[in-house]
């Protein structure tokens, strides 16, 4: 049996088809799991932040703040992206969210959140995010590896 990824797809099948259907009118990239999860990790970083104190809420709070920011810029770059591109920004993605677990492993070491829990969920959405954007990867590997089929 197949293994859902993220509790939301399965690798190497349906993937595609969930972002083709993000370019519809009807359907909008705040209904992807991923995207709901990168916004998330925005928002919760800001109010993590805010309960810094002072040295690091401009040290290292800027630093998550920056890193949360652009994996959002990211995802849309990379839903928005012909296919000749999204793999580039995927890739990207896949960077930047581990970017930011470095960043959040500091700054937990740092003792900059408030307590455990913030620190616990903030790495929980990077985790969730890595993982999608890994399978979304690997799903657009196989598809940059197959052979493409010429209509005569």
């Amino acid at each position: 049996a197949a293994t859902l990824v993220s509790g939301w797809c399965v690798p190497d099948s349906d993937f595609g088809l969930l972002i083709m259907a993000t370019r519809s009118d009807n359907n909008k990239p705040e209904r992807l799991p991923i995207w709901r999860d990168s916004q998330r990790l925005l928002l919760d970083v800001e109010i993590a932040v805010r309960g810094f104190s002072r040295y690091h809420k401009y040290a290292v709070g800027a630093e998550l703040r920056r890193q949360a920011m652009r994996v959002c810029q990211i995802l849309s770059r990379a839903l928005a992206a012909r296919d000749g591109q999204r793999l580039k920004r995927v890739e990207q993605l896949v960077e930047a969210v581990d970017d930011i677990k470095i960043t959040l492993q500091l700054a937990k070491e740092l003792k900059a959140f408030a307590n455990f829990q913030v620190f616990q969920r903030l790495a929980e959405l990077a985790v969730a995010i890595g993982k999608q954007g890994g399978a979304w990867l690997r799903h657009l590997f196989s598809r940059s590896a197959r052979p493409v089929s010429h209509a005569n």
